[in-house]
């Protein structure tokens, strides 16, 4: 959840503070979680790793990223979500495998 709050918090502020040069405050967001339900705990450990190693990655990169254009290339461009090589690496591993 820590990831998803910085990526929604970054994109509905920040960057629209930047671009507008004022804030916007046009939304109110929820954050909502959902239980570890159903998972062993190797793969909880596994997710909880990768969940950490990924929220440092992305606090890196949005230091660098302060217009919708740049947004948008690494979004679209950069993403591991939109890699088909970058999701096949990401799910060999059996116990990240079993939290999708």
């Amino acid at each position: 959840m820590k990831r998803t709050k910085l990526i929604f918090d970054w994109i509905f502020t920040k960057i629209q503070t930047i671009e507008s040069s004022k804030s916007l405050n046009y939304y109110e967001i929820k954050y909502l979680s959902t239980p570890n339900e159903g998972l062993s705990i190797e793969g909880l450990k596994a997710r909880e790793q990768r969940e950490e190693q990924s929220l440092k990655l992305l606090e890196n990169k949005i230091q660098n990223i302060k217009t919708i254009k740049q947004l948008y290339d690494w979004f679209y461009y950069e993403h591991q979500l939109y890699s088909a090589v970058s999701k096949i690496d990401r799910l060999s591993n059996n116990n990240q495998l079993e939290s999708y």
